[in-house]
């Protein structure tokens, strides 16, 4: 495909608050390998230089469009990327992130080649300043294309998380980032971002809706995109309400795939995320300047809560993983001080 038959491709950043990250982030999506693109900064009320950095990268390349509005979160910013889209194609990049210079170019030959209406690829995690890789999740399906049915009986519940019985893991990531989407199919079905101000990985919660509709999905095993690991993030700090907040994603994605129609394996899968998001807000817990007792309290209330109740009925017996197990099930005891000094012990991933 040449240039001037390319497929026009949409990017859009939502920008908030990353003055020194914006320009790596779009200098990787305005020196891809495939140019014809429309770039969308939406400045989600920035209170640093990221508005005029996005003025002066529209004024540099004819490209870009930036948008400007109140603060309102990152899953109603990608939707006010969404509705000024105008490509065949759309990915998500996050503004202190950045992605390898031919992911574009890969990602839509094989939309075009497959006619598929996803195209998923992998991640990289890497340090702060961008230079040193982290881990990396490449995907390594069975197959490369997933069509009809089995997008939804087959591939979904991979997106989701391991086979819970027999641990097979296709490394695939239910990010809003990590894939390519045919814009027709995100208008057709009038596909929205919930805020993350309602539900926590609102990306999750959301692409769990749109794979209802999905006909045909492409697998690309090689990872594209550079996650940054940035410790002053939201995701990375301290917040006392975010184990209530995991309980409510996973109560919320349970029913919403119940609502889809999806059955209980996606529903039992669930409980993977859900685990892993309880666990990186443990390490927080341990690491946060509060006292000892509030810390307990909130492991009690852990071991108490619906979610927590239901994920260890499901999980107890289920390929998860030594460590993990062992920490359910402290949690389960209401063992506090145990998984405290779990969580705080440095001995690699969960």
């Amino acid at each position: 495909m040449n240039d001037r038959d390319a497929l026009l491709v949409t990017v859009v950043v939502p920008v908030y608050n990353v003055e020194k990250y914006l320009d790596r982030c779009v200098e990787s999506v305005t020196e891809q390998t495939y140019k014809n693109l429309e770039i969308i900064l939406v400045d989600d009320g920035s209170t640093d230089s990221c508005p005029k950095m996005c003025d002066e990268w529209a004024g540099c390349d004819s490209r870009i469009k930036v948008i400007h509005k109140e603060n309102q979160g990152l899953g109603l910013a990608r939707n006010s990327g969404l509705d000024a889209a105008r490509g065949k194609y759309v990915c998500f990049i996050d503004s202190d992130d950045f992605v390898d210079s031919d992911t574009i170019e890969c990602a839509v030959s094989v939309a075009v080649r497959d006619e598929s209406d996803v195209v998923v690829f992998g991640m990289r995690s890497v340090s702060n300043d961008g230079a040193t890789v982290l881990s990396e999740i490449v995907p390594c399906c069975p197959k490369r294309i997933f069509a009809g049915a089995e997008v939804q009986e087959r591939f979904l519940p991979f997106l989701i998380g391991p086979d819970l019985k027999t641990g097979e893991d296709w490394m695939l990531m239910a990010s809003a980032c990590s894939c390519l989407l045919d814009n027709q199919l995100l208008t057709s079905r009038g596909f929205r971002f919930v805020s993350e101000r309602d539900i926590i990985s609102e990306d999750v919660y959301s692409m769990l809706g749109l794979y209802q509709y999905v006909s045909r999905v492409s697998v690309i095993n090689r990872s594209f995109y550079n996650y940054r690991v940035n410790n002053v993030s939201l995701t990375h700090v301290y917040n006392p309400q975010r184990l209530v907040r995991i309980g409510d994603f996973f109560l919320a994605s349970r029913s919403y795939a119940h609502t889809c129609g999806y059955g209980d394996e996606i529903e039992n899968r669930l409980c993977i995320p859900y685990l892993n998001f309880v666990i990186a807000a443990l390490k927080l817990l341990v690491e946060a300047n509060v006292p000892r007792r509030e810390k307990l309290e909130q492991l009690s209330r852990l071991s108490q809560s619906e979610d927590f109740r239901y994920v260890y009925t499901i999980l107890r017996c289920s390929k998860i993983g030594l460590k993990k197990k062992i920490l359910l099930e402290a949690i389960a005891r209401n063992s506090g001080e145990f998984v405290l000094a779990l969580c705080s012990l440095k001995h690699g991933d969960w």
